[in-house]
């Protein structure tokens, strides 16, 4: 746990806020959504000051800046931004001509990504009692136009907040579990290379799906994310690689899902 929260503070912004890839690197809105989705999922004990003033000042701070500064870019910017702010207990009802764009998206033209994200942001606003201001469609086949593990995970989180039903789902979920592979990781599809954000966005499918993996599946998972762990204390796509932040909000996903599954 120590290595982990290192890996946190040595990329922490003290002055600006937000969060980076690397301790040289300046803070971005991905980097920041990733450290503080790890921080929410810690106790003020092992990442001391979480809820004090200074630090969720200085994270609004980076954060609010970054609408006007134009550095808030499309629906996963979006979602992204507006979820640290609510996290760091700021009214997000501020920045409505911000999200009040979706409407003006062609939402038959956007990707399967900027759909889902749309969706994560009216459930976002939803939460905190803001009528959302744009409507979300999806087409009737789009999990089965879903390819990757990923997009499964995407798909089934957009048809179950249009309260749809999974068709076929006990074959989606026997295609996630071929997914697994020897070394405990998910590709993305059966027979690829397994990284570590498969592994994330397979067991959210299955659990969506009221699936749960037995214990030797979920050992072998746990097994591959903690094989990507690093000296820095932070987690890489793949064992033997760099860490990176959004790597590291997987594998800590990873092992909370699947303990959390076992309990």
């Amino acid at each position: 746990m120590r290595g982990l929260v290192n890996f946190l503070q040595s990329r922490e912004k003290k002055e600006g806020g937000g969060f980076s890839a690397s301790p040289r690197l300046p803070a971005t809105i991905e980097d920041s959504y990733c450290a503080l989705r790890i921080v929410s999922f810690l106790n003020d004990r092992h990442y001391p000051g979480t809820k004090t003033g200074p630090f969720r000042k200085r994270h609004i701070n980076y954060l609010s800046h970054s609408f006007p500064r134009g550095t808030v870019k499309g629906a996963k910017n979006l979602f992204q931004a507006l979820w640290c702010l609510d996290f760091c207990k700021y009214d997000i009802g501020y920045f409505e001509p911000f999200y009040k764009a979706g409407s003006l998206l062609k939402l038959k033209e956007i990707s399967l990504e900027d759909l889902y994200y749309l969706h994560k942001l009216a459930n976002l606003l939803h939460s905190n009692n803001i009528s959302v201001p744009f409507a979300v469609e999806i087409q009737p086949d789009i999990l089965h136009a879903a390819v990757t593990v990923e997009d499964k995970w995407r798909a089934l989180y957009i048809t179950f907040f249009n309260r749809g039903k999974a068709r076929d789902r006990r074959q989606l979920s026997e295609w996630i579990m071929e997914c697994q592979n020897s070394d405990g990781g998910f590709g993305f599809s059966p027979g690829t290379t397994s990284y570590i954000e498969n592994c994330h966005y397979a067991l959210r499918a299955l659990k969506l799906l009221g699936i749960a993996l037995d214990s030797k599946q979920r050992r072998a998972v746990q097994e591959f994310a903690m094989a990507c762990r690093t000296r820095s204390g932070g987690f890489s796509r793949r064992p033997d690689a760099s860490p990176f932040m959004d790597a590291t909000y997987h594998a800590v996903a990873v092992m909370l899902v699947s303990r959390l599954e076992q309990d």
